[in-house]
């Protein structure tokens, strides 16, 4: 470790205020805390400099680089990048940006530093450009659709739920992020459950159990490939989830499992309804 210089008045008039380094510069030469230099600079009533000020120093340091006649060659003509630029000289790109408002050459707009290939809607030399999906043959344009997958947004996603880990995934976390709770049938369906077969049913329907993209309410837990869903009078009557509901027993059927529907007005017949759970538990 480097020896500790000591931190004079003279010292810090020297580097401080002659030399213009910053308090954290001559800490760091100095091998002390940037507070401390800080505190022997008030100790001493040494003027500290403002933010502008320190800003104008660092400026500085480049006016022999960062021209006018650099910054129009480099800027203007070759179409570089702030961040290009500074990467190039060594300095942070806002010193370049306050060079260019101190030369007064014009910053370019947002349109135009993405021209040609760099536009986002560039394809083929064609702004929005007309393609048709690969699955629907629907008309999209590069803007719209799903870029290089050939399909527009809504067979895209289609395509993506097909994947099963990221159908199983994204379930997962939409049920984790909803705390879903039974409701109050599912409530007395679960209690009945437990009366009539301790420990045979677990209540699945917060999204534990994951089968073919589909959640079901109640599954068996003993290894039997049974699951019992309640359906209710509203929704379920609803086209769309008629439609849904054809499909979550077609995935259920193929992973071999027996499904045993209740609907919610059947609940207000308890008897019916354990007779109905016992005779397909038994099968």
């Amino acid at each position: 470790m480097a020896e500790k210089i000591n931190i004079t008045k003279k010292f810090l008039i020297k580097e401080y205020i002659k030399n213009e380094k910053s308090h954290y510069k001559i800490a760091e030469e100095t091998n002390y805390p940037s507070t401390t230099i800080w505190r022997h600079l008030k100790k001493y009533k040494i003027k500290i400099r403002t933010k502008s000020e320190a800003g104008k120093l660092k400026i500085g340091k480049y006016k022999n680089i960062l021209t006018k006649k650099f910054l129009l060659k480099e800027y203007s003509k070759n179409k570089k990048s702030l961040s290009q630029i500074a990467k190039q000289i060594g300095c942070d790109k806002k010193v370049v940006y306050n060079y260019l408002k101190l030369h007064n050459i014009p910053r370019r707009t947002k349109s135009e530093t993405k021209k040609g290939n760099k536009n986002p809607n560039y394809k083929d030399g064609r702004k929005n450009a007309t393609y048709y999906c690969i699955d629907c043959g629907k008309k999209i344009t590069v803007s719209s659709g799903f870029y290089g997958s050939g399909r527009c947004r809504s067979c895209a996603w289609k395509k993506l739920w097909q994947n099963k880990n990221f159908s199983k995934k994204t379930l997962k976390a939409i049920f984790k992020a909803l705390k879903l709770k039974p409701n109050k049938s599912e409530k007395l369906l679960n209690k009945m459950l437990n009366q009539l077969l301790p420990n045979q049913y677990k209540f699945v329907g917060d999204g534990k159990v994951i089968l073919g993209s589909f959640c079901p309410d109640f599954i068996n837990c003993n290894g039997k490939k049974k699951i019992i869903e309640l359906y209710g009078d509203y929704w379920h009557n609803l086209s769309d989830w008629k439609k849904r509901d054809k499909r979550r027993l077609i995935a259920y059927n193929k992973l071999g499992y027996k499904t045993l529907i209740i609907w919610e007005h059947e609940l207000k017949d308890l008897t019916k309804v354990k007779e109905k759970i016992l005779l397909f538990h038994q099968k």
